[in-house]
């Protein structure tokens, strides 16, 4: 579905949104009980200590959650451990291509916000918006997605391991995903994380932790194989204040310098407006997919509606991507969709989808 180019309006974006470190921005605020707040986009003072997250750097339990058998082994890490080419030596190129492989690979990065909605369902039953997430990756073709926020046996969400029941709800409908989750923490006797799923076999799965244990950061990179040729994918969820994503952007550039022949994409809630030195740091060696594309919905992921207290428009989440000049993958189109909230509230972020065509 391409969209008529709105490049303009995109790049006003970087003069229309502030400091991510200004004071007086209001608060994105995540699903949070009395164990745990986690704060998101508009808490942006990085000064400021988050006293409810606990520490993930120890503990860092990761469940897997698969539809389909990858067939391979997946790691939880610290950073400055073995890179991923030798912590997983599938991630080389000398595989086949994955059977069925498409011409296109959409890729969708969505904070869900632990299923949020309306009427008291926030804390009782997320399971309609999964269903309402899973619809959503079906009707736009995803190939590949990362989520954040998502919670797994947690009491405020009646212990539903969000991930498994998206897994079963894509099944359901025939399309078939697997995924992987990462605990950023505990909460309400559950785990509080992020997930990533995909139609290809997930290859090479790493989750890395920053050194800076306090700011909750974790990074799920793996790679997949559209075609002959294999991408390397990162999803992420920084802490707000941009000390965060600041800390991982060594890490970033470590990794994909030691793969400058593939194709490399970031998605995730950044918590960073393109004005801010994280969003300038990441786009010196990536392009943001939605400023490429120019397309007017991406002119904010936040949706005001939900979130009427921040400041509009908002854009924080973003697919960013690096395609080497002799890669068969090339940008086709990225886009918002405004109105998922039009009839029951789903998340206060919005999703954003890219899409590639692969040769």
């Amino acid at each position: 579905m391409t969209r008529n180019l709105g490049i303009a309006l995109c790049l006003l974006l970087l003069v229309a949104c502030g400091d991510d470190d200004a004071p007086g921005d209001g608060g994105l605020s995540d699903a949070g009980g009395e164990d745990a707040t986690v704060r998101d986009a508009g808490d942006l003072d990085a000064n400021e200590p988050d006293a409810a997250m606990r520490d993930a750097s120890t503990d860092a339990a990761m469940r897997d959650a698969t539809i389909l058998d990858a067939g391979v082994d997946s790691e939880v890490r610290d950073a400055g451990d073995a890179s991923i080419a030798d912590a997983s030596p599938d991630s080389t190129t000398d595989a086949e291509p994955d059977a069925g492989a498409l011409e296109e690979i959409t890729m969708l990065s969505f904070n869900i916000a632990s299923a949020f909605c309306r009427d008291g369902c926030f804390y009782t039953n997320p399971r309609p918006m999964l269903r309402y997430v899973a619809q959503l990756i079906v009707d736009e073709g995803v190939d590949v997605v990362g989520l954040q926020e998502i919670e797994v046996g947690t009491a405020r969400h009646d212990s539903v391991d969000m991930l498994t029941f998206l897994l079963a709800e894509l099944e359901r409908r025939s399309y078939p995903m697997e995924g992987r989750f990462e605990r950023r923490f505990d909460v309400d006797g559950g785990e509080f994380g992020q997930a990533v799923l995909s139609r290809y076999p997930i290859r090479g799965y790493v989750a890395t932790r920053p050194p800076d244990a306090d700011l909750q950061a974790v990074i799920q990179e793996f790679v997949v194989q559209p075609g002959e040729e294999r991408v390397r994918i990162f999803n992420i969820h920084p802490s707000p204040g941009g000390r965060a994503c600041r800390t991982i952007d060594p890490y970033l550039i470590d990794e994909y310098s030691a793969h400058p022949a593939q194709a490399t994409f970031l998605l995730g809630d950044f918590n960073a407006r393109p004005s801010t030195a994280c969003y300038g740091a990441v786009t010196e060696t990536h392009i943001d997919a939605c400023l490429e594309g120019g397309d007017p919905s991406c002119v904010r992921t936040v949706d005001p509606i939900v979130r009427p207290d921040v400041p509009n428009p908002l854009r924080i989440d973003y697919v960013f991507h690096r395609i080497p000049a002799r890669s068969s993958v090339s940008f086709s189109e990225a886009y918002v969709l405004p109105d998922i909230n039009a009839e029951q509230n789903i998340s206060d972020h919005l999703p954003v989808f890219a899409t590639y065509t692969v040769e």
